[in-house]
């Protein structure tokens, strides 16, 4: 089996490794060649990935054309859906959901906050731009319109929902997406081994080429998302070796799917969202095999699995880990999956026949607007279960995955021990081992504001100036306090803030949600008057 899993393993060694690994793997391929040895061949095979990691690398330092999606825009800033915010000089405001693209030499990272110096619209053609029209035009759903287009155009509040209770995945087109239509080709297809009008290979042939066509015409839909494009990958390449009978690892062909996922899609190595996504993929190859039969225990045993790996980037992205994730999960996967199945015919129908695809439309509509209200049910339950973490640092994170890795490859005293080891590293996420003093700028606040640690894990939020901003940015900055305020201080390593020093007001909403929360709930609030308003500042994000 190692002989089969190194070659790959050095893709991504090499990615990071850089050209030394490469020198070192090649001049053993060289040796192995001419003295002929039986392992030549796999040598020469991992000769080739470290040098195609390295190449890929390469690349993706290079300046490059990069296309994001607005979640909001106004005269002055842009933020992308994936939480970056940009200024630009005001000259096109973009909309909602539009496209942007721009070469990242075009940010300019010397003036406070990015400054965004040039960008396009990307006009929003094709079939995309249809489906997107269609379902836009006849329901309100975000949920809909990110399950059929891979557009996630949610308010603060369905974007905290989803974090809150572990289930972002289920809106993020993955693996879970594509396995369902995968299920559902695989069914199709096989009543074509049932026709006399094909040979058992015309069949086969025919079922791949069926297959490669639906999925191209998925992912021309919703994206061409790194975990979409991961996700397809990898269960096409399963589904190929399984009809042609040709044995392979599942770990192999996932490894195969990542390779192939960052050549073809530059700068996806260092996504969170591709991150995420292998990650919970890994866990669910290596695992899936031992868990019980009963599709329930799977299910929660799965999510308290994933959420245990995902520790360090959950402290990265959110904050907090969501102890109502199994139930959470267990309820809205099969909504979900409903939804997704429902829009598949409107999906492969809409351009041919719009009205019948309208109509196909209204049970899927149904289906979203169940699991959105679930979605905000299950929201208000997660409060206070929401466990905080802190971002210990790429020394923790990398000492936390690869004693991960070790439980998975290792066997016997071996893997207890690394077991063992591994609840030991996730202890700096959960917990401040050492006391620590000092003070941090935090972005959270429409203002000028500072997180001060003052001792193990307890520290105050101390708002110096608010910024004479424009109303309706205060306000978008508000209604996402209670999300971003908990990265602030996750970031900063507090665990209990006990108390928050204002300059202004907040939401009454916005402060419930955090006297719920367990690193809030023991925060004092203070409102310290404002002596005068500072004008609008470039480093004020």
């Amino acid at each position: 089996m190692a002989r089969y899993l190194l070659p790959p393993v050095l893709f991504f060694c090499s990615y990071y490794g850089g050209a030394p690994l490469v020198i070192a793997v090649g001049v053993m391929a060289l040796a192995a060649f001419l003295s002929q040895r039986s392992y030549a061949a796999s040598v020469i095979a991992a000769f080739l990935f470290a040098t195609a990691g390295h190449v890929t690398a390469a690349r993706d330092i290079l300046p490059m054309k990069e296309t994001h999606e607005v979640d909001t825009a106004d005269s002055e800033v842009i933020r992308l859906e994936n939480g970056t915010v940009l200024r630009h000089d005001g000259t096109v405001i973009p909309r909602k959901g539009d496209e942007i693209a721009f070469f990242d030499t075009a940010v300019m990272q010397d003036r406070g906050l990015p400054f965004l110096s040039s960008f396009e619209k990307v006009p929003d053609r094709g079939l995309r731009k249809q489906l997107n029209d269609l379902i836009r035009t006849r329901s309100d759903s975000t949920v809909l319109l990110a399950l059929a287009t891979g557009k996630r155009l949610f308010s603060a509040d369905e974007r905290a929902a989803f974090l809150k209770t572990g289930t972002m995945h289920v809106v993020a087109i993955s693996a879970f997406h594509i396995g369902l239509l995968f299920l559902l080709l695989h069914f199709v297809t096989r009543l074509l081994a049932f026709s006399p009008a094909f040979s058992p290979r015309g069949a086969l042939l025919l079922s791949i080429a069926i297959k490669s066509l639906v999925l191209f015409w998925y992912l021309s839909l919703t994206g061409w998302g790194a975990p979409t494009v991961r996700a397809a990958l990898f269960l096409f390449l399963f589904d190929l070796f399984l009809v042609t009978g040709v044995p392979a690892h599942p770990f192999q062909m996932f490894l195969w799917s990542l390779i192939a996922t960052a050549m073809i899609l530059p700068r996806s190595m260092g996504s969170w969202s591709f991150i995420m996504s292998a990650l919970s993929v890994f866990t669910v190859i290596m695992v899936w095999r031992r868990l019980s039969r009963s599709r329930i225990v799977s299910i929660v045993s799965l999510t308290v699995l994933i959420n245990f790996f995902l520790l360090p980037v959950s402290a990265e992205l959110s904050g907090f880990l969501p102890l109502l994730a199994p139930l959470a999960n267990l309820i809205v996967i099969p909504f979900a999956g409903l939804v997704v199945l429902l829009l598949i015919p409107v999906q492969i129908l809409f351009p041919f026949l719009p009205s019948v695809a309208s109509f196909l439309l209204i049970p899927a509509e149904v289906a979203a607007h169940i699991l959105t209200e679930d979605m905000r049910f299950l929201s208000v339950l997660s409060d206070p279960t929401l466990v905080p973490l802190r971002q210990a640092g790429a020394f923790w994170f990398a000492i936390f995955y690869g004693l991960a890795a070790a439980v998975i490859f290792l066997r016997g005293w071996q893997r207890r021990v690394a077991l063992c080891a591994l609840f030991l590293s996730s202890l700096p996420f959960v917990t401040a081992p050492f006391s620590e003093n000092g003070v941090e700028r935090i972005y959270s606040l429409p203002g000028n504001a500072y997180c001060i640690r003052e001792g193990r894990g307890v520290g105050r939020v101390v708002e110096t100036q608010r910024y004479n901003f424009p109303a309706e940015y205060v306000q978008r900055k508000l209604d996402a306090l209670p999300m971003s305020i908990e990265r602030d201080v996750s970031r900063c390593g507090l665990m209990s803030v006990s108390s928050l020093h204002l300059r202004g007001s907040i939401p009454s909403a916005a402060r419930r949600d955090l006297a719920k929360r367990p690193r809030f709930r023991n925060a004092s609030w203070h409102t310290v008057p404002e002596p005068s308003p500072l004008p609008s500042s470039e480093d004020r994000f």
